[in-house]
């Protein structure tokens, strides 16, 4: 059974992007377009990972990690953002790895496949 990722972000393109590429590689793939949504979604489906974006309407990427750590500390997070202080924010917050944008695809399959098998550092 292939992993079970959900892709948090506000922007249509990006999402749309990442989502054909992670599901062109096999794994399934859901949405959300911001934080408010992504704990809706968490709340009737398990997921193996999730690729945060930071900066987002209603509930943003910080704030989700916030709720995560006091309800699901254990599940993955890649955070994503244009902003290198607010991924290092997220990294002290939880988050398993961090992908700055703009990103490659080949580098969002790259920190996706190590995180989910435990060894990604970035």
């Amino acid at each position: 059974m292939s992993a079970s990722i959900l892709i948090v972000d506000d922007d249509f393109q990006i999402v749309q992007v990442c989502e054909s590429a992670l599901k062109h590689v096999g794994y399934s793939v859901s949405t959300a377009e911001n934080g408010r949504k992504a704990l809706a979604a968490l709340a009737i489906k398990e997921f193996d990972l999730i690729l945060l974006d930071i900066f987002m309407p209603e509930v943003d990427g910080l704030e989700f990690l916030n709720e995560l750590s006091q309800n699901r500390a254990k599940l993955k997070v890649v955070a994503m953002s244009g902003r290198l202080h607010c991924l290092k924010a997220a990294r002290q917050m939880g988050a398993k790895a961090i992908l700055a944008k703009p990103f490659s695809l080949e580098l969002l399959l790259k920190v996706v496949s190590e995180t989910l098998v435990g060894e990604s550092s970035m």
